[in-house]
């Protein structure tokens, strides 16, 4: 199976990134949902399963993990296997999307507080 791998690092703590994950809504993309777990405490940080569907039945499994960074903020490493090298191709830029969203609103949030 083809395995894609995208990595952020944002300007926020790993336990509000945590937080957000475990928000009960699924995020929907471009024409994917993405059902993720709730997170679950690792050692020095934490990792959430993740399912990426599409309207087909194309489907993708994963996980999200969440670690801090030297210095502030912390490392987001998103890692999905897909059925298919055409899947991972189009699940790719949704995968960026998806870090790129969640990256946005944890650092919204820290600022916020």
């Amino acid at each position: 199976m083809p395995r894609i791998e995208v990595t952020r690092r944002v300007a926020a703590d790993p336990a509000g990134v945590a937080l957000l994950l475990a928000e009960p809504q699924p995020w929907v993309g471009p024409d994917q949902t993405w059902a993720v777990e709730a997170p679950q405490r690792i050692a020095d940080g934490f990792v959430a399963a993740i399912r990426v569907s599409d309207p087909i039945g194309r489907l993708a499994i994963g996980s999200v993990t969440v670690r801090p960074a030297i210095g502030p903020g912390c490392h987001i490493q998103l890692e999905i296997q897909a059925q298919s090298r055409v899947v991972a191709r189009l699940m790719k830029k949704s995968a960026e999307s998806f870090l790129d969203a969640l990256a946005e609103r944890a650092q919204a949030r820290s600022f916020a507080a």
